[in-house]
Order: C-alpha cells, then structure tokens, then sequence
C-alpha cells in the first residue's frame, strides 16, 4: 500500500470515528493527534487497518514510523505527544479497539520479550 492510499484510508477512518461521537470530539490536524475530547480535552491517536478483524487475533502496533530514523511511531509517538488514548480500528468491520495509551505500552512491554519485529514497506515508505 503506498503511503497516499494508506493516508486516504486514515482520513476515511477518522470521519468515520468522529462521526460516531457526536460532537464529543475534536478533530486535529494529526500530527500530535487526531482528535480532542471537548469535555476533558484528552487527546485520541487513531490507527486504521484494511485487513478484516477476522484475519488474525492479533493487532500490528507500529514502533517506528520510519525504521531508518528509528522515529517512534504507534502508540509509543502518541504517549510522546500525551494522546491518553491510543484507538485501533478495523475498517472492514467497523471496530475499534480503545487503548489508554499507558496501558498499552505497558501490556507491549511485558510482550515484547515473546515478540519479533517486522518491517512493513510501502511504495514510499517503510
């Protein structure tokens, strides 16, 4: 998948997420995150996948947004940018999966020892 299709199937994700909440949420410019809660003003990285939930129990979390730079990426890039929460969602099926960001590294990090990395390319970037 090239990085303009990925992005495109992001945005579709993120309309689909803040439609769902009603005006609860904020959009952002995704750079820091994607959006704001209103009320609190916890910020929300979201992370959409093409493939169908059923494919694998498993979820793929990005480490490095760039494995040359070894930028951090996932949800290790949204506690850098304070996102309290990090939401996993499967677009064929209309799921998302809702992370407090701290919980999530911590439970990765008590995996990662039974973990291996492995490096995604796409047309433009890896």
């Amino acid at each position: 998948m090239s990085f303009q299709s990925s992005l495109s199937v992001g945005s579709l994700g993120e309309a689909i997420y803040y439609s769902a909440h009603n005006g609860e949420l904020e959009r952002l410019d995704g750079r820091k995150a994607d959006f704001k809660c209103m009320s609190t003003g916890d910020l929300y990285e979201l992370k959409t996948d093409t493939y169908p939930l059923e494919k694998t129990p498993n979820i793929f979390v990005e480490v490095f947004s760039d494995n040359k730079k070894l930028t951090v990426g996932g949800p290790f890039q949204a506690e850098k940018n304070n996102c309290k929460y990090f939401c996993y969602m499967f677009i064929q099926n209309l799921t998302v999966f809702k992370f407090l960001t701290q919980d999530l590294l911590q439970r990765m990090k008590e995996l990662a020892p039974r973990l291996k990395l492995v490096t995604v390319p796409n047309a433009s970037w890896v």
